[in-house]
């Protein structure tokens, strides 16, 4: 098994048939982030479109519109995705899903969110910072620079040099925003503890970060190594903060711990159904042991928040 970030929520490897094994002697030193030029998830893009045999093409890792991350090509060896092949295999290169067809090709933010968080976790571990001069020069660098396409859009092209100053900041411990807003003024931990959260229902990083906040464990707007089994159930928990693992490390998430000791149940570091139906009796919702999307539970939570 080749190595995979530990924001990857699954591994979905692609057709063998469409990356090189190895890197040729290459060290990992750049990020090409591109487009699906489509709205999908990571795994229907690693497993539908890299998967066929006959597409001659992938990427080491997808993100899809609601931030799941799959890895599609372990990082090991190189994908091929940006028409240069010194470029891919030098770089971690990324497929992101897009929030809707034509225009300007947008992504979402929980997209943009774990796009950064994922460059952040691959310059740590490779030892380099994003340089984005506009040329295959810079240790960011785009598909367009290569090929006649239209990739990597509008909208993330224009967001480049953002993604860049984003990734270094974070890598020099600084707080920044981690949404799709501008990052003009940086926010502070207590700036951040201020703010009130949108009540909407949704369990996502901008929940996360503000429960890290009152619950006094890391702000990283991220519910770590959590049991896949109980994805697909509470569609509520959006894999842009809740990171699915089939085999989560049994830790699981100091947040997730904190919440269970308030509410009185086993602190294992895991949401399933006690630790749903517990905060469901807390916060005096319909107690079902499921998180909808939206959810009743989560508004309340939200709610309780923001009163902190």
């Amino acid at each position: 098994m080749g190595t995979v970030s530990s924001l990857a929520n699954n591994t979905i490897l692609a057709d063998i048939s469409n990356y090189t094994q190895g890197r040729n002697g290459y060290k990992i030193c750049k990020i090409t982030p591109h487009i699906m030029a489509g709205v999908l998830t990571a795994e229907q893009c690693a497993k539908n479109i890299f998967g066929n045999p006959n597409r001659n093409a992938s990427a080491n890792y997808c993100i899809g519109n609601a931030g799941d991350i799959v890895c599609n090509v372990y990082e090991e060896d190189r994908a091929w995705t940006s028409s240069n092949r010194a470029n891919d295999y030098q770089a971690i290169t990324i497929e992101v899903s897009n929030s809707s067809t034509g225009g300007k090709w947008a992504i979402s933010d929980e997209a943009w969110n774990s796009l950064v968080a994922l460059c952040v976790d691959i310059c740590k571990r490779y030892n380099f910072r994003l340089t984005y001069d506009s040329t295959p020069n810079g240790s960011l660098t785009r598909h367009n620079m290569f090929k006649n396409t239209n990739c990597p859009g509008p909208y993330l092209q224009s967001r480049f040099q953002e993604l860049a100053d984003i990734v270094n900041a974070k890598l020099d411990g600084q707080t920044v925003p981690n949404s799709g807003q501008s990052t003009a003024t940086t926010v502070t931990e207590s700036q951040t503890a201020k703010e009130q959260i949108d009540v909407d229902g949704r369990w996502g990083q901008e929940t996360t970060r503000k429960a890290q906040k009152v619950f006094g464990t890391p702000m990283d707007g991220v519910v770590s190594n959590q049991h896949s089994v109980y994805k697909d159930k509470n569609k509520g928990l959006l894999a842009s903060t809740f990171k699915w693992k089939e085999n989560p490390s049994k830790n699981g998430s100091v947040l997730i711990k904190a919440i269970q000791e308030k509410i009185g149940v086993k602190k294992d570091g895991f949401i399933g159904p006690k630790t749903i139906r517990g905060m469901q009796m807390w916060l005096g919702t319909t107690v079902d042991g499921y998180v909808s999307d939206p959810s009743e539970m989560v508004r309340a939570f939200q709610e309780w928040l923001n009163a902190q």
